[in-house]
């Protein structure tokens, strides 16, 4: 009992109590070691420090007796309390803990385990300004990477950290002095090039780079960092107004403005890249950065005759595919879904054993609405990829085709048949819904109704519930029997009554269906009986920048603000930004503020009306940091890095009558970025009386 407490005051920020409970909690349980980190995490949180090294200290000694000691994954479970409690030296110390015992375990395949630990430990550096020793933990991190986005997402914190340590500023010099020593200093050169790159001095980084082709001028490796940092070169913004002499601040006045790509770069780019094509004549990856570049200077044609080259290169088949996928994006935006289908038939010849094509062109028919060759390009993709799935036997790829085809609404047959397969290997919950959402295709009510409930009722995180419910969403649209759906969705919201997030979705998903249907006033019931505020009245404004954290306590606008402008120009980090409705269409409570966007800022603004002065509940969670401003005062923030949940922080309120501004930021580091926000009462129950405005342009 005591351990749910703690956790519910933990999750709600209330800090002084959480470390009441978690204190209370080390007594009745003295090894569990957790409760000690909690308890001193929630002290220095609320301004304790002293008293949280205490209790830290009481943790170690439960610790050093512990089992869990050497377990590298509950040691980086302390350290990331440590650092959610700004503990960071602590954190560090964990970290270090972990990867030592992690030379106990053998890894096979997936993501290195010890990237999260560097991770922590390059973050945890950040945070005390231990610039140095942040870069080398980063480094670490790069070099136990077994995926290139993993890799380059570690070289980019590397910059973060070097150049907010101001560390090229010592660096270069030292380099510079050792390259005009030994200019034939091969490694010298790469070190002092780097810098240049990492410290955006491009001009000075190409400089190098050519010395070093110059001197390895068959090193196809090269002539491809040439390609990348020329292309980087015209596309970077050109700055306007006033300069302060011997500085290159821009004064008050006009800012930086994006100017198309610079034609002369692009061509020394490509001239770069065709440098080293003929080096590596079979680098997939060197004829989709030359097809950029001819993309960049709009020239489309030249641009497919290089995705065209690539397939006469020797590739695996997922490169020959993605070359297809290149060509066809290059007409995307002109919606010549016909060019489409001409370019696939020309190819199907020549690749008549790829997937891939099949599903594209069976994609591509489908748009014109020509039914009999959509359905027959479909079953020459269904043929081959069903023969590549049962030759890899594995069921993460049996549900994800399953979802695949029930994506596309045909063939729910098969479908179910693969998400069978699935679940029959795996008891998780995505593979159970899956399988629910096959029989809900395929119109087998009772046992979609049965799956969902058990996988709903298997733990799951609130993004699984986005996106399970976003599915029973679209696939009801296609029921031809809707009163026995709507029966299912009754019934399953009778039996999640228990599961609040679960439960709150539901709603969402009968609101749905209602607006629809045209029948707008059953939909409000259900919008209303949530107490979200949902998607459609947000506005948000972004992104801007959140390097290392910076965002946090950074205020790119007046952010006791109670009112907005939306005609206002702001400098964001992509060039200029103004507010703009929501583009988060998906009505399911979480307000998305970006896909594939790593290190940004938004805000939201929303503006409600109360009839009178109440005691309200502002239910919120974000992904990652985020804060919360009532009325211009700020009443929440916190500090985690996690998917966001529904109801995980509640923060107690007073409206005031009439208007009350909300305005909430959100800090992201990598992976999702948005959040949930709903107003209730004391029980979690929402009001009936609260108008949400509509703010026009």
């Amino acid at each position: 009992v005591i351990e749910i407490l703690a956790e519910i005051y933990r999750n709600a920020n209330d800090h002084e109590k959480a470390a009441e409970a978690y204190q209370a909690l080390s007594k009745v349980q003295p090894s569990n070691v957790r409760s000690f980190y909690y308890a001193a995490a929630a002290l220095n949180n609320n301004g304790h420090p002293e008293l949280a090294k205490e209790i830290l200290s009481q943790g170690e000694a439960a610790l050093s007796t512990s089992n869990e000691k050497s377990d590298m994954y509950f040691l980086r479970t302390l350290g990331d309390i440590c650092y959610e409690g700004k503990m960071y030296e602590a954190a560090i110390k964990l970290a270090d803990a972990a990867i030592v015992e992690s030379a106990r375990y053998r890894f096979y395949g997936g993501s290195s385990p010890l990237r999260p630990m560097y991770a922590l430990k390059g973050k945890s550096y950040l945070r005390e300004k231990h610039y140095d020793a942040a870069y080398n933990a980063y480094r670490q991190q790069a070099t136990v990477a077994r995926y290139d986005s993993d890799r380059e997402a570690a070289e980019a914190s590397m910059r973060r950290a070097a150049q907010q340590g101001n560390l090229y500023e010592k660096w270069i010099p030292e380099q510079l002095k050792k390259v005009t020593e030994n200019p034939d200093d091969l490694e010298a050169r790469f070190t002092l090039a780097q810098s240049y790159e990492s410290n955006d001095m491009i001009r000075e980084a190409i400089a190098e780079y050519q010395k070093i082709s110059e001197l390895h001028p068959d090193s196809w490796q090269w002539h491809k960092k040439l390609g990348d940092l020329y292309h980087k070169q015209s596309q970077q913004p050109r700055e306007t107004g006033e300069v302060l002499e011997g500085t290159g601040l821009i004064l008050d006045g006009p800012r930086p403005i994006l100017e198309s790509a610079n034609p002369e770069q692009l061509a020394q780019a490509a001239a770069a890249y065709e440098a080293a094509i003929q080096f590596n004549p079979n680098s997939y990856e060197l004829y989709r950065l030359l097809a950029q570049i001819y993309k960049s200077g709009e020239h489309p044609l030249d641009a497919e005759k290089v995705y065209r080259r690539a397939l006469e290169a020797s590739l695996t088949q997922s490169e020959y595919d993605s070359a297809v996928k290149g060509i066809l994006n290059l007409y995307s935006d002109e919606k010549r879904e016909d060019k489409h289908i001409l370019l696939l038939e020309e190819l199907k010849s020549k690749m008549a054993n790829s997937a891939a094509l099949h599903e594209l062109l069976g994609d591509a028919y489908k748009k014109v609405g020509d039914t009999e060759n959509a359905k027959t390009a479909y079953n020459h993709w269904i043929k081959l990829r069903q023969r590549e799935i049962n030759r890899e036997q594995r069921y993460w790829y049996y549900s994800d085709f399953a979802e695949k085809l029930l994506g596309k609404g045909h063939y729910p047959e098969t479908a179910l048949k693969f998400a069978k397969r699935a679940a029959q290997h795996s008891t998780g919950s995505s593979y159970i819904l899956t399988l629910g959402h096959a029989y809900l295709a395929n119109e087998k009510y009772d046992e979609a109704l049965e799956e969902f409930i058990l996988g709903l009722n298997t733990r799951t995180t609130g993004s699984a519930h986005r996106d399970v419910f976003s599915r029973i969403a679209e696939t009801g649209k296609k029921m031809k029997d809707q009163e026995h759906y709507l029966e299912m969705l009754n019934k399953l919201v009778d039996a999640m009554s228990h599961n609040l997030s679960a439960h709150l979705h539901l709603s969402l998903v009968l609101a749905e269906f209602y607006r629809e249907n045209d029948m707008p006033e059953k939909a409000k019931a259900h919008i209303q009986s949530t107490g979200f505020i949902t998607e459609d009245v947000w506005w948000t404004l972004g992104p801007f920048d959140n390097t290392a954290g910076i965002g946090y306590d950074t205020a790119y606008i007046p952010e006791d603000v109670t009112q907005i402008d939306t005609t206002t120009i702001y400098n964001g980090i992509n060039g200029q930004v103004s507010w703009q409705k929501s583009t988060d269409k998906t009505l399911e409570g979480y307000i998305g503020l970006g896909e594939d966007v790593d290190w940004r800022v938004a805000y939201a603004f929303a503006t409600i009306i109360s009839p009178d002065e109440r005691k309200v509940q502002l239910r919120f969670d974000s992904d990652d940091q985020g804060k919360v401003w009532l009325n211009g005062e700020e009443v929440f923030a916190h500090t985690r890095t996690s998917l966001a949940e529904i109801d995980r922080d509640i923060i107690p309120v007073t409206l005031k009558p009439g208007e009350n501004s909300i305005l909430v930021k959100v800090c992201e580091e990598e992976l999702h970025w948005g959040f949930y926000m709903r107003i209730t009462d004391t029980n979690g129950k929402p009001f009936e009386d609260l108008k949400i405005i509509d703010i026009e342009k």
